[in-house]
């Protein structure tokens, strides 16, 4: 593990069909612990000021997750230097997405109101909106995964946003992760920030998946597509 960023050279191997590889040359980075912790990247997202924000957690044992706290970093040259780590909250900030003009969201843990979502507008130096996370339809509580399909509009500006979502099915209380099957859906939002979404949507014929649903790839693991539902 690395005590600091910084590129590294890399080679990244394409197959080329005839049983070799083509080798191309790459860049890669350590993500360094915070406050002699290791951080667990969750996030990371190009926005429109020419910045990078990455996030993670660290499993510094506060506050009510169990990966500990959020902390952020942010860079303004293609990722050559980073800011400081800075606390922001709790929980993993999995889904981080840009939707346009400084706004940001991603999911998070509040002390008391449980799984939320939390917006920015400024791009990423607050976060002043944490909004609590709706429940599927059994009551069991949302897990956001991967990354959102965001449509923009001609403003910059998100008009449509789709993301995976999945939920534990009932009567699975205390076995162990992966040994269950969760529920994959899509959701959508229509309201320039998913602080609301459409009854979720199920990819016919997927069948339950097991683990987390994860980089946008719930309909498509299965050659299938959910189309978002129409306006108005």
């Amino acid at each position: 593990m690395g005590e600091t960023f910084g590129w590294r050279e890399h080679r990244l191997l394409q197959g080329d069909g005839r049983g070799g590889y083509l080798v191309h040359p790459a860049e890669y980075q350590f993500v360094p612990r915070w406050n002699g912790i290791k951080v667990l990247p969750f996030g990371i997202v190009a926005m429109d000021n020419g910045e990078i924000l990455l996030m993670g957690a660290a499993r510094t044992g506060e506050g009510p997750s169990v990966y500990g706290e959020t902390v952020q970093t942010r860079s303004a040259d293609a990722g050559a230097t980073w800011s400081p780590y800075e606390a922001v909250g709790y929980g993993p900030a999995v889904g981080l997405t840009s939707i346009g003009a400084g706004g940001l969201f991603r999911a998070g843990h509040h002390p008391e109101q449980g799984p939320v979502r939390c917006f920015s507008d400024d791009y990423g130096r607050s976060w002043p909106e944490w909004v609590p996370a709706p429940l599927a339809p059994n009551g069991q509580p949302w897990g956001n995964e991967g990354n959102a399909l965001v449509d923009f509009g001609r403003d910059g500006k998100a008009e449509l946003i789709g993301w995976n979502s999945g939920h534990r099915p009932d009567g699975v209380e205390g076995k162990p992760f992966g040994t269950w099957p969760s529920r994959a859906f899509l959701c959508w939002s229509r309201d320039g920030a998913p602080r609301s979404r459409t009854t979720p949507t199920r990819p016919s014929g997927t069948g339950p998946t097991t683990g987390k649903v994860s980089g946008g790839r719930a309909a498509a693991a299965k050659g299938r597509w959910c189309a978002p539902p129409t306006a108005g």
